[in-house]
């Protein structure tokens, strides 16, 4: 199990985009607008279309990146670089191409004859109500203020690709993990009702925002009022926390993973001689 990742302040709303083909009415630029509906959309598929070079104000280190919500289907494949200054030519990291989904399918005919999507070619994502986020942690912490990210998804039928938010952030990483009692994922009830005299309800689906609760017992009192302060000081309840229980489960990282605020924050109490203990409850960002 991997240690719990918080994600925060993106440095990314202050930088300049460009390459790629994109919508006049839908630019690169509302990538840094947190209003996650008003997306970019890319003016086709083509790989050439739905890359983009992100120049951020100063270099900055960077533990892990989101993009999305996106429209792409469980078939796309990403890029990401990072450059040495004076261009992008020096390439300094490269994740090479990336299949978050592999073994979801490749395209039309691309499956056994038996599979239920043998014609589709593709594996449907399994939660309609919510787009794909790419979610990349990096080995360790990359430096860089040149940028460049590739999206691959020619099979994508809308023929565009769709982009709410990029999120490139401060990170904290607990030294003592989350506990195992007092956490979990769960979703707020989001749907609307009406009552009739005879007593019968009527329901409105509407998307149930996924919640996170955790529990941090332990941490050194350098951390807890260092980091942790910092952390709880900064975002605040209403600042943008994308929130990643295990960055080594990658094949829940979709369901656990969210953009979101914190709706409940423990105070930072002395549990134990030279410990401090917090909690947060996360909600997320529809």
């Amino acid at each position: 199990m991997g240690t719990l990742l918080l994600l925060y302040e993106p440095k990314s709303d202050a930088a300049a985009f460009s390459w790629g083909e994109w919508t006049a009415g839908l630019p690169l630029a509302n990538l840094a607008n947190q209003r996650l509906r008003k997306v970019a959309r890319s003016a086709s598929s083509d790989p050439e279309d739905t890359r983009f070079r992100i120049t951020l104000p100063a270099t900055q280190s960077f533990r892990a990146i989101a993009l999305g919500p996106m429209n792409v289907t469980t078939a796309y494949q990403y890029r990401i670089r990072s450059y040495a200054e004076g261009g992008f030519t020096t390439v300094v990291y490269d994740s090479d191409w990336i299949k978050p989904f592999e073994g979801s399918g490749g395209g039309p005919l691309d499956r056994e004859w038996e599979d239920p999507f043998f014609w589709l070619g593709i594996e449907p994502y399994d939660d309609p109500d919510r787009g794909i986020w790419m979610i990349h942690i990096f080995p360790g912490p990359i430096e860089g203020r040149l940028w460049s990210v590739e999206i691959d998804d020619q099979y994508n039928t809308d023929r565009f690709i769709e982009i709410g938010r990029l999120f490139m952030p401060s990170a904290w990483s607990p030294s003592i993990n989350y506990s195992f009692s007092n956490n979990g994922l769960g979703f707020r009830n989001n749907a609307l009702s009406s009552s009739a005299l005879s007593g019968s309800k009527q329901f409105w689906r509407r998307i149930n925002p996924r919640q996170f609760r955790c529990t941090l017992d332990l941490l050194p009192e350098t951390e807890g009022y260092g980091e942790a302060y910092r952390f709880m000081q900064r975002v605040g309840f209403d600042g943008e926390v994308f929130v990643i229980p295990d960055p080594d489960d990658a094949a829940n990282i979709q369901k656990r993973s969210f953009l979101g605020t914190v709706q409940e924050m423990d105070p930072l109490s002395q549990a134990f001689f030279g410990h401090v203990g917090t909690g947060f409850n996360i909600e997320e960002i529809i």
